[in-house]
């Protein structure tokens, strides 16, 4: 059945152009610097006993961070097919994370807030917007569901609600070197 679901994924990539038959498999593969990435940014956070199903699905969300990484980067030489790419894979593997993880999960306002990244820099930014206060609602004490907040609002031209989810952060995590710079930089401080 496995197998199965991956032709058909396949298949659907061919179809719908994202990637050239002979580019497929080597497009999606991890680079030694990305599975590095992985280790440091995922596996190395999982418990020593990790046997339950929320981190058994932790392999998705090294693919939504690399390929949010590489969306990125073929944003800026204008690859419009790569991005197209990877900018879904992204989206998608997080999503993925989200559909199997427990609702308590530890990781999952993390993937929550790499969902809404994955969804902004692909021009869906109600949907980002909603994955962002979900990560705020699963844990208020998420100080990088403020960041990405306060971040989006600033981008989108409202510097009032971006000055107040700054605040919100500081409020929760007061040494939060990156919030209080963020903050400062909205008041007009250094």
């Amino acid at each position: 059945m496995k197998q199965v679901k991956i032709l058909i994924l396949l298949s659907w990539f061919a179809i719908l152009g994202f990637a050239q038959a002979e580019d497929f498999s080597t497009s999606f593969g991890k680079t030694p610097q990305e599975e590095k990435m992985c280790q440091e940014r995922i596996y190395a956070r999982m418990p020593l006993n990790a046997k339950g199903n929320d981190w058994a699905h932790m392999h998705h969300y090294c693919d939504c961070l690399r390929f949010y990484d590489r969306a990125r980067s073929a944003e800026t030489k204008r690859d419009t097919e790569a991005f197209k790419f990877d900018i879904l894979s992204s989206e998608s593997n997080c999503q993925y994370v989200l559909n199997r993880v427990s609702k308590n999960s530890t990781m999952r306002p993390e993937v929550l807030v790499m969902r809404g990244r994955s969804l902004e820099l692909g021009g869906r930014v109600a949907e980002a917007l909603l994955s962002y206060n979900e990560a705020v609602k699963t844990d208020p004490n998420f100080s990088m569901a403020y960041a990405a907040l306060g971040n989006f609002f600033e981008k989108n031209g409202n510097k009032a609600d971006a000055r107040k989810m700054f605040e919100e952060g500081l409020r929760r995590h007061p040494d939060n070197k990156y919030l209080r710079t963020r903050f400062n930089s909205l008041q007009g401080n250094k």
